[in-house]
C-alpha cells in the first residue's frame, strides 16, 4: 500500500515538473491553444504511464510485447542519439541564450590562460559556478567543442543504470525510461546543453555503490573515499546527499572507526582537485570562488532547516528505493528554497524570463525515477552493515 501511494506521489512530481517546463517554454508561443494542449499534454503523459501500468491486463498483446522487448532501451538509445546529432549539428551550442556551456568554456579557457579559472570574461559577467573535478568531466567535451554529447550521456548513463536493475522487471524499466524520455525537462537537459540531470545520476552511482558495498576493508574504503571526495567536487548540493547515504545505512552507528576513515580520504580527494585551482588563482579565488556562486541559488538559513529535516526523516528510511524517493523529494524542497530566493517581480515572470532557473528541478528526476517498481525485500540485517 504505501508503495502504491509512493508511486502516485512520484508521477504527480514528475508531472508538475514536466509541466514546469512546458510552461515556460510552450508559452513563448503565444498561441493559446498550442500553449495550452502543449502543457497539458506533456504534464499527464507520466500519468497515462502509471494507469497503463497498474490495468496490464487490458494491453493490447502486441503492444505488450513492445513494452517488454529487451531490444527496446537500445531502439529508444539509438534514436535519442541520432536526434541529439542532428540537433546538434543543426543548432550549435554557440547559437544557444544559455551560459552552462559557456561556464565550461570559461573555466578550461582561463586555465590555458594561466588566469584563474573562475574568474569572469568580463567584470561585472557570470562565473563558473561547479567545483573542479565537474570540469575535468566535461574536458573532453569542451575539445570538441560540444557539451551537449555530456548532457546525452547523462541520459544514456540513467537509462542503462535503470535497464541493468536487477531490482524490477523488465517491462518495469521499459515504462521509466519511457516517462523518462518523454520529459520536456530531459529533452531541455539535452538540446540546452545542461549539466544538472548529468550531476544527479553521477551522484546516484555513488549511492547505489556505497549502498552495496562494506567498508570491510582498507582497499574498500580507500576507493570509497576517493569516489566519494570526487563527487563531491561536482557541485555543493552533493554533499547532503552524500551524508544521506551514509546516515540511511547507518542510521545513528553512522560516524564510526571506517566511516571517519573513508572520510578522510574524500576529503583528500576534494582537496586535491581544489588545490591548483586555489594555487594559480591566489587572491583573486576569495573574490571568485565555486562556494560564494552555490550558496546564492538558495537562502542559506532555508537550506539549513532542509538539511537538519532530511538527516532527522532519513532515520526513518528502511527501503533503497524509499531513500531515492526520499531524496528526490529533497531536491523538490531546494529547489522550492530557490523559487522562493528569485522570485523578485511575481512567480510567472520569474520563470518564464529565467529568474528562476527552472533547469535546477530536474536534478530530483534521476532520484524519483529510480525508487519506481522496485521490487525489495527489507530485513534490519539487509538495512544495516
Amino acid at each position: 500500500m504505501y508503495s502504491k501511494y509512493q508511486h502516485i506521489i512520484t508521477i504527480v512530481l514528475i508531472s508538475l515538473i514536466n509541466f514546469l517546463f512546458s510552461f515556460k517554454y510552450i508559452s513563448r508561443t503565444n498561441d493559446f491553444s498550442i500553449t495550452v494542449s502543449g502543457i497539458l499534454i506533456l504534464s499527464i503523459i507520466p500519468v497515462m504511464f502509471l494507469l497503463v501500468y497498474n490495468d496490464k491486463q487490458k494491453i493490447p498483446e502486441k503492444i505488450m510485447l513492445i513494452f517488454s522487448s529487451r531490444y527496446l532501451v537500445w531502439y529508444l538509445i539509438s534514436i535519442l542519439t541520432i536526434f541529439s546529432i542532428v540537433f546538434f549539428t543543426i543548432y550549435p551550442q554557440n547559437l544557444l541564450n544559455l551560459d552552462r556551456y559557456e561556464m565550461i568554456n570559461l573555466f578550461w579557457d582561463n586555465l590555458f590562460s594561466k588566469k584563474c579559472p573562475y574568474c569572469p570574461r568580463n567584470e561585472g559577467t557570470n562565473i563558473p559556478g561547479p567545483f573542479p573535478f565537474y570540469f575535468v568531466i566535461a574536458f573532453p567535451f569542451y575539445l570538441i567543442n560540444e557539451i551537449g554529447f555530456l548532457s546525452l550521456a547523462g541520459v544514456i548513463a540513467f537509462i542503462l543504470l535503470t535497464r541493468l536493475s536487477k531490482n524490477r522487471s523488465l517491462l518495469d524499466s521499459n515504462l521509466i525510461i519511457l516517462i523518462l524520455l518523454s520529459s520536456p525537462a530531459v529533452i531541455y537537459e539535452i538540446l540546452g546543453r545542461s549539466t544538472i540531470f548529468l550531476n544527479s545520476v553521477l551522484i546516484l552511482y555513488l549511492l547505489l555503490f556505497v549502498q552495496k558495498i562494506k567498508l570491510e576493508n582498507m582497499k574498500i574504503i580507500i576507493v570509497t573515499g576517493l569516489f566519494t571526495g570526487l563527487i563531491l567536487s561536482t557541485r555543493s548540493f552533493a554533499s547532503l546527499f552524500i551524508l544521506l547515504i551514509f546516515v540511511y545505512k547507518y542510521k545513528m552507528s553512522f560516524i564510526n572507526r571506517k566511516t571517519v576513515i573513508t572520510g578522510l580520504f574524500a576529503i583528500m580527494a576534494l582537496a586535491m582537485t581544489f588545490i591548483p585551482v586555489i594555487a594559480l588563482c591566489k587572491d583573486d579565488f576569495i573574490s571568485y570562488n565555486p562556494v560564494t556562486v552555490q550558496f546564492t541559488l538558495v537562502p542559506v538559513s532555508y537550506a539549513v532547516v532542509v538539511c537538519i529535516a532530511a538527516l532527522a526523516g532519513v532515520l526513518f528510511v528502511k527501503r533503497f528505493s524509499t531513500f531515492c524517493w526520499f531524496t528526490g523529494l529533497v531536491c523538490i524542497l531546494l529547489f522550492v528554497g530557490h523559487m522562493y530566493y528569485w522570485n523578485k517581480s511575481g512567480l510567472i515572470d520569474a520563470i518564464v524570463n529565467n529568474s528562476i532557473d527552472v533547469a535546477y528541478v530536474s536534478m530530483a528526476i534521476p532520484f524519483l525515477l529510480y525508487s519506481l517498481f522496485q521490487n525489495e525485500i527489507w530485513t534490519e540485517k539487509t538495512a544495516l552493515h
